[in-house]
């Protein structure tokens, strides 16, 4: 699949709301405050970013792997093989800046394993800290990235077919999905119900990828050139 200029700059705009809204944060400004519908939608400019780029991963998830014809452990294998040699390369980068970090705020060296050596070097190898409600880590808390996007991927394969035979159907689950589950974690702020949320958000991505079907005539140059 050939890049494109539009989802290409729609993904640096994401990446820019989360950027300006953890900066202000950081320095108290306004344009890191939280808006919305409570409960439903309550959310920063890094939430909004982050919406954006899941519904942006479920699209191009659609267009580059929906129509190929491979097994599902090695389109697995695939993803895993994309996203973990960067990750895992970050990892004693991230542990030693804990570390350094600890020393210099509180003048010795934090605990290693706060969660329990097992639970901490799983969780940090994997990425998975969130499914263990315990967002990313005490090293790198971005980290609960790797458990939902890889999360969208193992579901991919069942939410396309879904989206290939009941599109209709298939959206209303998801949206009722996203409803309930973020009303959840309005209610109790459980980390687990985020992955539906988020895995909901990514489907909306899909029902674009259905035109590869059936395609109307003016679409075709445009869906050649993402």
């Amino acid at each position: 699949m050939e890049r494109s200029t539009l989802l290409d700059s729609l993904r640096i705009f994401a990446i820019t709301l989360v950027f300006v809204a953890h900066i202000g944060q950081l320095l108290g400004h306004v344009s890191g405050d939280f808006f919305g519908f409570k409960n439903i939608y309550y959310v920063s400019l890094s939430g909004v970013g982050v919406s954006l780029f899941l519904i942006l991963s479920g699209l191009l998830a659609g267009l580059s792997d929906g129509p190929k014809d491979e097994g599902y452990i090695r389109y697995l294998l695939k993803k895993i093989l994309r996203i973990y040699p960067l990750y895992l390369l970050s990892v004693p980068l991230a542990m030693l800046g804990y570390a350094l970090g600890g020393g210099l705020l509180q003048g010795d060296l934090p605990d290693m394993f706060p969660n329990g050596i097992t639970t901490d070097l799983i969780g940090s190898l994997t990425g998975f800290y969130a499914w263990a409600g315990l967002w990313g880590g005490p090293y790198n808390p971005p980290s609960w990235f790797i458990a939902l996007i890889m999360s969208l991927y193992a579901l991919f394969p069942l939410l396309y077919f879904a989206f290939k035979r009941k599109p209709h159907f298939t959206l209303l689950i998801l949206f009722g999905i996203s409803l309930g589950s973020r009303y959840y974690v309005g209610q109790w702020g459980i980390p687990f119900y985020r992955k539906l949320m988020a895995r909901s958000d990514a489907g909306l991505g899909l029902p674009p990828v259905r035109l590869y079907a059936r395609p109307p005539r003016r679409l075709v140059p445009t869906l050649s050139d993402i």
